[in-house]
């Protein structure tokens, strides 16, 4: 691969579309077959005649190149939706939240010191941006729009999927808590009232909440030294948000989940063969969208895609699984 194109390749990783198309352009000049000089330049370019044209060039030297067919499958879908009027165009750019920290609410100052983050809370700011940052992932989650994805992660900070994974945090632990609080009346008073009512439901959703933080990072860090052994370098930032717009929706699914697990007591074992099946299918789901954000952003391809986006996943989620039990074995003794 011409150093140009690797150049190129880690400029669009980074979001530096306009160096990307400067450094690609040049070698796409130098070599005219070079496939992936001009794959990425159609990818780089906001013009769609020039993006058309460069996947065409891709499909002239590579008739096979399903990604470069994807592109213009996707060019295509976004003509006709705009000779008809319709408004899906429109909505490929994702929202960003607006809330200012200043508006009118009760504001505390903010616990959390990272990049981007604001030095005080308020209601208005918390509520606004939890429901974009939701309906952003859900988006993601249901429609699996790469490029939306792609752009919703762009000029992201660290506080951006800091405040992302602190929301799902707060649903896991509120799941934990108020499903054991009600499960307790279908079967969890054997337990005894203190450890029932009190110590099993607290204890299981402090571990929740350390655990959703813990997977997490470890997710993040983990694929960060994948993709750094595979030289792709991301800063950290904008790697934590590509992650952190899939996982909350995921991690807002498995609350949703463990509240009914644990609310229904004994009467679990009635749906545990449809949860079972359920929470199996959402997991390789998880992982088959992950990779394919892995292979559109990060163009790693086949088996590649697969092992960054499993090692996010599982050793997140088994890092989380065992920091859980940890906590929870600990205050059981």
């Amino acid at each position: 691969m011409q150093p140009l194109v690797q150049q190129g390749i880690d400029a669009y990783n980074t979001g530096n579309k306009t160096e990307a198309v400067r450094l690609l352009t040049m070698a796409a000049r130098e070599d005219k077959n070079d496939e992936m000089a001009w794959y990425y330049l159609g990818l780089s370019l906001d013009d769609e005649p020039r993006k058309r044209r460069c996947f065409q060039q891709v499909l002239a030297l590579n008739p096979n190149n399903q990604q470069a067919q994807n592109e213009l499958a996707r060019l295509d879908s976004l003509t006709a939706s705009a000779s008809l009027g319709d408004s899906t165009q429109a909505s490929q750019v994702p929202p960003r939240p607006n809330f200012s920290t200043t508006d009118s609410g009760a504001g505390f100052k903010n616990p959390i010191n990272v990049e981007g983050a604001p030095a005080t809370l308020t209601i208005p700011y918390i509520i606004g941006t939890t429901r974009t940052r939701i309906q952003q992932g859900i988006g993601i989650y249901t429609t699996r729009d790469m490029d939306y994805y792609y752009q919703a992660a762009q000029g992201a900070t660290m506080w951006d999927s800091v405040f992302m994974v602190a929301v799902a945090a707060v649903a896991a632990g509120a799941a934990q808590l108020f499903g054991r609080l009600i499960g307790f009346f279908f079967g969890g008073f054997f337990q005894g009232v203190i450890r029932g009512l009190v110590l099993s439901p607290v204890v299981s959703a402090i571990a929740a909440v350390v655990g959703t933080f813990a997977g997490f990072f470890a997710g993040v860090y983990l694929a960060d030294m994948y993709l750094k052994n595979e030289k792709i370098n991301v800063p950290i930032a904008q790697q934590a948000m590509y992650y952190a717009l899939l996982f909350l929706p995921l991690t807002l699914v498995g609350a949703a989940l463990s509240f009914v697990t644990n609310a229904l007591g004994f009467l679990l074992l009635c749906l545990l063969p449809l949860l079972l099946p359920l929470t199996f299918v959402i997991a390789i789901y998880n992982w088959y969208l992950l990779r394919q954000a892995m292979e559109r952003v990060y163009n790693l391809i086949g088996s590649k895609a697969w092992i960054a986006a499993a090692i996010a996943i599982f050793g997140g989620f088994l890092t989380s699984a065992v920091l859980q039990g940890i906590i929870t074995g600990i205050f059981r003794r």
